[in-house]
């Protein structure tokens, strides 16, 4: 099997591999997350980046959207997705090493919504980006202003907003919309 690598070392490839030229490299970025998860280690912002821009070169815009809303709406007061400026990426997950490290600041985090929105985009899907942006845009602190609109198409978008924020990705708001739409 696969040796595994050192938490640094695991972050470095996943940067590296969202930069290189090389196609194909989202399913090893997955297999490095899956380690990330099951070993309860940190991750840095930009390794999430390399993850994205990986998704990215390979068109898997899927991959992109669900790890963008699985990274936002996991818990970040707990530390586990730190500043990699420093390259001090904790061996452990003890909160006192982990709290020493910087978090994703709300412009990082607004990086890497623009890297999905690019990969949905480049992949045809303009509906699924904006509901990203939408999504986004309803979780506490980030305040994006959406447009205020008025009319008919108010209350439409009103439910939109509200069936975005309950579902469980923007993948799965797209398919109940979709079906809704259908049935009618």
């Amino acid at each position: 099997g696969k040796e595994r690598l050192l938490p640094i070392c695991r972050d470095l490839a996943m940067r590296a591999l969202g930069v290189s030229s090389q196609s194909g490299t989202t399913d090893e970025c997955v297999a490095h997350l899956v380690d990330v998860e099951q070993r309860g280690l940190a991750l840095s912002f930009e390794a999430f980046l390399g993850f994205l821009l990986s998704c990215e070169k390979d068109g898997e815009w899927e991959k992109s959207v669900d790890f963008l809303f699985y990274v936002v709406e996991k818990d970040l007061s707990k530390g586990w997705l730190v500043d990699g400026s420093s390259l001090q990426i904790p061996h452990t997950d003890t909160t006192e090493e982990i709290a020493s490290l910087g978090r994703p600041t709300r412009q990082d985090l607004m990086d890497a919504l623009e890297i999905t929105m690019r990969t949905c985009n480049a992949s045809g899907k303009f509906g699924v980006s904006l509901l990203c942006a939408q999504r986004f845009a309803l979780m506490p602190g980030m305040e994006i202003q959406l447009e205020e609109s008025s009319g008919p198409s108010a209350k439409l978008s009103q439910i939109f907003q509200s069936l975005s924020a309950l579902s469980h990705s923007p993948i799965d708001f797209l398919a109940t919309i979709c079906t809704t739409l259908v049935a009618s």
